[in-house]
């Protein structure tokens, strides 16, 4: 339903096919200073998160409908 909402708005607001967003992902755990994932000035850390969540990025690519 977020994705179907998404591409609607996208279109609406004239994106190309390419600028829009081909899948979605939603996790339970927040983005903390504690665990990692925040600067303490609330800036994500890129590199832990993507270390932390590669499995599923490629899982994503992979199942994407390009």
């Amino acid at each position: 339903i977020v994705l179907d909402d998404m591409i609607r708005e996208g279109k609406k607001r004239g994106l190309m096919s390419y600028e829009q967003v081909k899948a979605i992902e939603f996790i339970k755990e927040s983005f903390t200073i504690e665990n990692g994932l925040l600067t303490p000035t609330f800036k994500s850390r890129r590199y832990a998160v993507e270390k932390k969540y590669k499995e599923l990025f490629q899982t994503i690519y992979k199942n994407a409908k390009i």
